[in-house]
């Protein structure tokens, strides 16, 4: 009987990670057909551009190019024939005239070559020989992975049916379990590498543009059809979302059209509706591995709400808040402002240091301001949960405060390593205050969403597990799930009542 049992519990597990798994397959097996239709357009472009087989063009070569051109040739027999007839006629002049165009134009599509080979095809094929061969060899390691974990699993059910003993399955159930973690990896890494390549289209199109702007070097002045052509190429690259990590802050919001940054909306959202009572919300970390797959799969518009099973750890969209706050060409709070800022906290005591704080924050950019209001709102927020997730004020300005404001680089001192110590604890009273003392920098009530909707975050999976840091019991995660619903309802409440003043 116990036996039988023992078989019903293996099968049910089994069961489990095979469905688990075939989720996991389904998703990988979609992107690496997008991958391959990428490679497809990379091989076509590569093999079809021109190609010269020496690496380095010299002048000698150069001049044998343009020598073996039909339009040189063209242009040489114009200049013979104008030879034959007197320099006082139109024609002769018209031959002269039309033999030098020709030759011009045979050294621009020469030149227009050269630049297409360096400035597109190369960049091109370095895409293709570094991103498809990483994203083939990691591949490659997936499958043997998944070789190893089958062999393990047969071998674990052969020591079951056999009646091994409980050591010898005990060891084999660890290898098992062992080998699955390192699918896991290495199936994140091949993700990883899939979304960064799909991510690069930008790259890519960038570069079909450079070869376009050639072919107009070369057509202006006899197709103007290029420019036309051109222009509706240069159209498409502007009303494409441009990347979000690493681009300013107002170049998002205005190709975007939205007051608070994507980013940071889709990782408040999130982390209010799943993760305020996690213990050490924005203080633990999460594998690099995750965080470089959910990155790119954001880049690559790949990941949307709402968010698919593999998406939803709040540790890990935790570091995507801090990773797209530290990616920003210039921080929250700004460079302008930075030494205005670290004056204000020497103020001697605590309300003229508030109220520098506040006349300082009074002259920020207008998106800068919103987003620091709806972000630190958040960060206070999360506070009010400091039973549960161990954050209080001064734990969040401690692993925020780098990520929202940080000294300009002194091209003069680069490596001043002193001085950014010095301002860091600066900084570190800034955002505290920023946070315990939000009501006094800040007016009205925040609604955390703007243009997502409440409930629809996230993706609902009967397997799914709330995170990857599980240290509260049920009764505490009940407990905050109770707090934040009566929070939620609150503010929905005010909301209301606001909107109901302001049509009276």
């Amino acid at each position: 009987m116990k036996k039988q049992f023992t078989k019903m519990m293996i099968a049910a597990e089994n069961l489990s990670r095979s469905t688990k798994q075939d989720r996991k397959d389904f998703e990988l097996e979609n992107v690496e057909k997008q991958v391959e239709k990428y490679r497809d357009v990379l091989e076509k472009m590569v093999r079809k551009l021109p190609v010269s087989g020496s690496t380095v063009i010299d002048n000698q070569e150069r001049d044998k190019r343009i020598k073996k051109q039909s339009h040189y040739k063209i242009g040489i027999a114009l200049e013979e024939s104008s030879k034959e007839l007197s320099k006082d006629i139109p024609l002769h002049h018209v031959l002269v005239n039309c033999g030098e165009l020709e030759k011009s134009i045979a050294e621009c599509i020469v030149d227009s070559e050269l630049e297409t080979e360096t400035e597109v095809v190369r960049r091109l094929k370095l895409i293709l020989d570094n991103e498809i061969q990483e994203i083939s060899a990691l591949k490659r390691n997936v499958s043997r992975t998944v070789q190893e974990y089958t062999s393990l699993k047969r071998s674990y059910e052969a020591a079951i049916r056999l009646d091994e003993s409980q050591s010898k399955i005990n060891h084999i159930k660890d290898q098992q379990e062992q080998c699955e973690v390192k699918l896991d990896k290495e199936r994140d890494a091949w993700a990883a590498q899939m979304f960064e390549l799909i991510a690069k289209e930008d790259d890519i199109v960038q570069c079909v543009r450079d070869y376009i702007l050639n072919q107009r070097n070369y057509h202006e002045r006899a197709l103007k059809k290029i420019n036309s052509s051109l222009a509706s190429i240069q159209d498409v690259i502007q009303s494409s979302v441009k990347t979000r990590f690493g681009t300013s802050l107002n170049e998002h919001l205005v190709s975007t059209n939205r007051e608070i940054s994507q980013i940071i909306e889709l990782c408040v959202c999130c982390l209010v509706e799943n993760g305020l009572c996690e213990e050490g919300l924005l203080r633990v970390g999460c594998a690099s591995t995750k965080l470089r797959r959910m990155k790119h799969a954001l880049e690559a518009q790949y990941v949307k709400t709402p968010l698919p099973i593999d998406y939803q750890d709040p540790h890990v969209i935790a570091c995507i808040l801090k990773l797209y706050l530290r990616e920003l060409p210039e921080p929250l709070l700004t460079h302008i402002y930075y030494k205005d800022f670290i004056k204000a906290v020497e103020q001697h005591t605590d309300v003229e240091r508030k109220a520098e704080i506040k006349r300082i924050l009074e002259k920020l950019p207008m998106e800068n301001y919103k987003n620091l209001r709806y972000l630190t709102k958040f960060l206070w927020l999360i506070t009010q949960y400091v039973g549960e997730n161990k954050m209080s004020s001064q734990n969040l300005a401690i692993v925020m405060s780098p990520n929202m404001l940080w000294p300009p680089v002194d091209k003069n001192n680069p490596a001043d390593y002193m001085g950014q110590v010095n301002c860091s604890s600066a900084v570190n009273v800034i955002v505290e205050l920023l946070i315990s003392q939000w009501d006094y920098f800040f007016d009205g009530e925040v609604d955390f969403f703007v243009t997502l909707q409440r409930g629809k975050i996230f993706m609902e999976d009967k397997n799914k597990s709330s995170s990857s840091n599980e240290n509260l019991d049920r009764s505490e995660n009940g407990e905050c799930r109770r707090k934040s619903t009566l929070w939620n309802d609150k503010t929905a409440e005010t909301l209301r009542s606001l909107t109901a003043y302001e049509i009276t």
